[in-house]
């Protein structure tokens, strides 16, 4: 370059001459776009998403999800004859559905209308309520039964015979 001292030499402020020259063009200006392009997105998907009717959208959905989770792991006797792993196994099939359910509810609420989120956040309502019933009503039947089974207490053992301590102690 005319006019450049030893060194580093300076960076270009032009484009490749060429043919190359509007594949350089090109990407610049789809960079360009891509950024802006992103940054609408965002925006637009951030203030459908943190609407207040879709954050109760997320909350009943994970509820209800897990209720429901749970409510299937009883179903299929999931944790019957683990012992005390049975408790933690059916916590994770509850866990696991709800996060299975937020996954979807995030979805939903950037795919779909208000109109359809409200009917929506009745309906995972309704959903609540029965599968609460539902383990109300087992747990009651749970209690029915322990009262009509008679205890069975363990009759106190006979004091066995201490063994004699020898006299030379």
């Amino acid at each position: 370059m005319a006019g450049h001292r030893g060194g580093v030499q300076p960076a270009r402020r032009y484009f490749l001459p060429g043919p190359f020259g509007i594949f350089v063009l090109y990407g610049q200006i789809y960079a360009c776009l891509y950024g802006w392009f992103n940054v609408v997105i965002i925006k637009r998907m951030l203030s459908h998403i943190l609407k207040p009717y879709s954050l109760l959208l997320y909350l009943l959905a994970l509820i209800a999800a897990f209720l429901v989770g749970v409510s299937y792991a009883g179903i299929v006797d999931a944790g019957k004859g683990q012992g005390l792993a049975g408790g933690a196994i059916v916590l994770g099939y509850g866990v696991v559905a709800a996060a299975i359910g937020l996954l979807l509810a995030l979805l939903l609420a950037y795919k779909a209308k208000r109109k359809t989120i409200f009917r929506l956040n009745i309906l995972l309502t309704c959903c609540i309520a029965v599968c609460y019933l539902y383990l109300y009503l087992k747990f009651l039947e749970r209690q029915r039964e322990k009262a009509q089974t008679p205890q069975q207490t363990e009759q106190p053992q006979p004091a066995t015979k201490p063994l004699p301590v020898p006299k030379s102690f």
